[in-house]
């Protein structure tokens, strides 16, 4: 009764939320203002935010940390004052002040020494936000996990649109995006952000179909009324259209009958769009493609190009929100600014096996309307990090550092869905030798791109003998679709799109004879 009664009242917020959101369209002069003061701000705000969010609140898991490293709220502010942002951070992380991936997503508790931290995702959450709805990452962010959502954070999130405006030509096109219906953020975001711009957004195409049933009565509700208020108060969204990884054609059709269309989606559904259009004799030459969810790489770069189309590539999680936008004038494939007013980047050195190091990014949330209260949180991902004179109109706009090359090493990504490494762990490791015999070294899931589209292969030893392949992925499929709608819903895209295939072959071997469960080919 009380879970009903708070939805309930989450879902009103929500609806009231909707009205004042979507009749006060954004003003870009305003909001360029707002950017550049956060940036010129940087250290108050951090200072603030740690205030509220962390010092002023006993439980968090943060305020734990600082005071087994000794460093009371005066502490903090005068080591911001005196470091910097950056060189604070640095300082707090060598103390023990840092969140790892398992311990962000409530995998492990968090252990400094002689303290010990149980968590969960939700002494996460940002405490300066009032939830106006409830939605699931399924995104780069790592495994699918429940997001507080609030009209502030999308509200701020359409300020993002200031720097693509300044070095893109993106206004005047025709728009559509191809992301899942809720409890996926990607698609509901995208058609909010771009109705609080005043732009109108042309189609939604959504790789999952709207389901009646009373589990998706809360994705239902909330397309529902963001559909129905855009149509009493601002820019009218179109419905999601069901249209599956394998009808892309659809999608290619849309960008063929219009010169110039603008599509935002995964990297490898813009791929699978260019493909589609290739197979189908269609021109799409012309077409922008926004891309993110998954690293952005040459041979999918490749693909757009092929096709006539353009590609800008963008970085972000959906617990801080945009995190780098693209550089105009990039070098690499996924080169983007690193969104200075929102974030501070730590490299630290993560050791991955006897063989392989990487510097791992942690990110501190600058922005006070983020979903996520992340101090030193590492994200999973690796990537370089260098201040460049590129030249590009953003540099000037007050963002000098760049990112590229982004990578993660802790789950497997592909159309946009991500499965985290521990739960990849023990489908390899535990679940598929319960099943259907052998042990860990008999199994491994390899990703890697072929012909522009990440795919993802679950190597079976041929020693295990005869097994049917569609039993072993359908299997391995339901594992991974067993924590949740959200990781279900991931687990069907990944099944329409094909992604996952099984191999009868035996697992990569290290040069120390080991057998890793999760391996990366490198193209």
């Amino acid at each position: 009764m009380r879970q009903a009664l708070d939805e309930a009242t989450t879902l009103w917020r929500y609806v009231l939320g909707l009205r004042g959101f979507l009749r006060t369209p954004i003003d870009l002069d305003e909001a360029q203002r707002q950017i550049q003061h956060a940036i010129e701000t940087r250290p108050e705000q951090l200072v603030s935010i740690v205030g509220r969010a962390v010092y002023d609140r006993p439980e968090s898991p943060y305020r734990k940390l600082l005071e087994h490293a000794g460093v009371e709220r005066g502490d903090f502010a005068e080591l911001v004052r005196e470091e910097g942002v950056e060189g604070a951070l640095a300082k707090l992380y060598d103390a023990g002040v840092y969140v790892t991936v398992g311990e962000l997503k409530g995998k492990r508790p968090i252990e400094r020494g002689s303290l010990t931290i149980d968590t969960t995702p939700r002494d996460f959450d940002n405490p300066l936000l009032v939830k106006h709805y409830e939605a699931s990452t399924g995104g780069s962010g790592g495994a699918a996990r429940s997001l507080v959502g609030n009209f502030d954070t999308l509200a701020d999130t359409a300020n993002i649109w200031v720097p693509y405006d300044i070095a893109f030509d993106m206004r005047d096109r025709p728009r559509a995006v191809w992301f899942p219906m809720p409890p996926s953020l990607g698609g509901m975001m995208s058609a909010l952000v771009l109705a609080k711009l005043g732009l109108r957004l042309d189609r939604w195409f959504s790789q999952t179909r709207l389901d009646l049933s009373a589990a998706t009565a809360r994705a239902v509700a909330v397309v529902g009324a963001a559909w129905s208020a855009s149509r009493l108060w601002g820019e009218r969204l179109p419905f999601p259209e069901y249209t599956p990884p394998e009808e892309a054609v659809r999608v290619a059709r849309w960008c063929a009958e219009r010169e110039d269309a603008f599509l935002i989606g995964t990297a490898s559904s813009c791929v699978r769009v260019c493909a589609a259009a290739a197979e189908h004799d269609l021109d799409i030459a012309g077409t922008l493609f926004s891309v993110g969810g998954e690293p952005y790489t040459e041979s999918k770069a490749e693909v757009i190009r092929a096709a006539g189309c353009t590609a800008i590539s963008s970085y972000g999680m959906s617990e801080l929100g945009a995190l780098g936008v693209p550089c105009a004038q990039a070098e690499e494939w996924d080169e983007v600014h690193v969104t200075a007013d929102r974030v501070a980047i730590l490299e630290r050195p993560r050791e991955l096996s006897r063989e392989a190091s990487v510097d791992a990014l942690f990110f501190t949330g600058l922005n006070p309307t983020s979903p996520k209260l992340m101090l030193n949180a590492e994200s999973g991902d690796y990537g370089v990090l260098a201040e460049r004179d590129c030249g590009c109109p953003l540099q000037a706009f007050g963002y000098p550092l760049h990112l590229h090359t982004i990578r993660s090493y802790e789950k497997l990504t592909s159309e946009g869905m991500t499965f985290l490494g521990p739960d990849l762990i023990r489908l390899v490791e535990d679940y598929l030798p319960s099943r259907f015999g052998g042990g860990p070294s008999h199994y491994q899931l390899v990703e890697e791109e072929r012909n522009g589209a990440t795919k993802v292969r679950l190597l079976v030893s041929p020693q295990l003998g005869p097994l049917v392949d569609g039993d072993v992925a359908d299997a391995a499929l339901r594992f991974l679709g067993s924590n949740g709608r959200p990781e279900a819903m991931m687990a069907d895209v990944w099944r329409g799109a094909g992604t996952l295939e099984i191999v009868r072959r035996d697992p990569h071997v290290t040069t120390a004879s080991k057998v890793m469960p999760l391996h990366v080919v490198r193209r």
